[in-house]
């Protein structure tokens, strides 16, 4: 399970990185979101509850607004320093892959390691649950 839930779960990630990228890539000022988007990826996994609580997402939330007033021309802040409100959202970047992906994903993790399309979506399945009951239970 863990070896064919490892390998599925690897491609999956590899194939959001690329929906990542190709929505970036389309935008203008594409390094500049880049660079942020980086910076709260860096936060591992089981920190990312704390920094969300701490002044470092504050900071962070600061940063995207702040580029997105500027994105949008519209002002951040009053002539006193106060802040006048979200940014106008003009976008969104998708992380899921392209339709298709998982069924892609599946058939050429079967076909490598000999188990049928069925075996390997079961044990994917079961490998995230493992992954998620994992992830609970270090974070309690």
């Amino acid at each position: 399970m863990l070896t064919i839930g490892q390998d599925c779960e690897t491609r999956w990630r590899g194939e959001s990185k690329l929906a990542i990228e190709a929505g970036l890539s389309r935008l203008p000022h594409a390094d500049n979101i880049r660079a942020l988007q980086e910076g709260a990826q860096a936060i591992p996994v089981s920190q990312r509850k704390a920094w969300l609580a701490g002044d470092g997402y504050d900071d962070h939330r600061g940063d995207i607004e702040a580029f997105l007033h500027d994105r949008a021309g519209t002002p951040f802040s009053d002539e006193s320093g106060n802040y006048l409100g979200a940014a106008p959202r003009l976008v969104t970047v998708s992380t899921k892959p392209r339709r298709g992906t998982r069924k892609r994903i599946i058939a050429e993790v079967a076909s490598l390691s000999g188990l049928s399309e069925s075996a390997v979506d079961n044990l994917w399945q079961a490998y995230r649950r493992f992954e998620r009951e994992s992830q609970d239970s270090t974070e309690t």
